[in-house]
């Protein structure tokens, strides 16, 4: 994993952009959890998405995700990502942002980005009843869960 450093530093942090669905047809939001590791001996992202969001149809259809870490200072762009649906508006557009075609998947990244081209080898919607009240409390009280995507790296690259 090429990039594992420049991931780890963002998230937690202002997060990075995962965009779903095609080259003509996706949506993208804002990330701030996830995991990059091996499983099944695969280099892996695991991505948590809200069940609610937007973005979990477009992963679900597609089966296939990227991962764009930002190279220079987007803060603005993705607390619009992680603040807007694409439901409402087309967060793109609104935030100048043109996406570029992926080079392995049927997906779309973003420039100045170092990217992560991921396909969906599994997915699981997290059992709330396994957490520890605290967090359940803590995260879960009010809000829908997470369904944890892991996706196998396919390619990385700098764009």
């Amino acid at each position: 994993m090429k990039f594992s450093t420049q991931l780890q530093e963002k998230l937690g942090k202002e997060g990075v952009f995962l965009i779903s669905g095609s080259k003509e047809h996706f949506n993208g939001m804002t990330i701030s959890w996830g995991q990059a590791g091996v499983m099944w001996g695969k280099e892996v992202i695991i991505a948590p998405v809200r069940t609610t969001r937007h973005t979990y149809s477009f992963l679900q259809e597609s089966g296939c995700f990227t991962i764009c870490i930002p190279k220079h200072d987007m803060k603005k762009e993705l607390a619009f990502f992680g603040s807007r649906s694409g439901r409402d508006c087309d967060k793109f557009r609104e935030m100048n942002l043109e996406p570029i075609p992926c080079r392995k998947i049927d997906c779309a990244a973003l420039p100045d980005c170092f990217v992560y081209e991921c396909k969906i080898v599994y997915f699981q919607t997290l059992n709330t009843e396994s957490l520890t009240e605290e967090l359940r409390s803590r995260w879960y009280g009010h809000d829908a869960v997470h369904t944890m995507f892991y996706g196998e790296i396919i390619a990385e690259y700098e764009t």
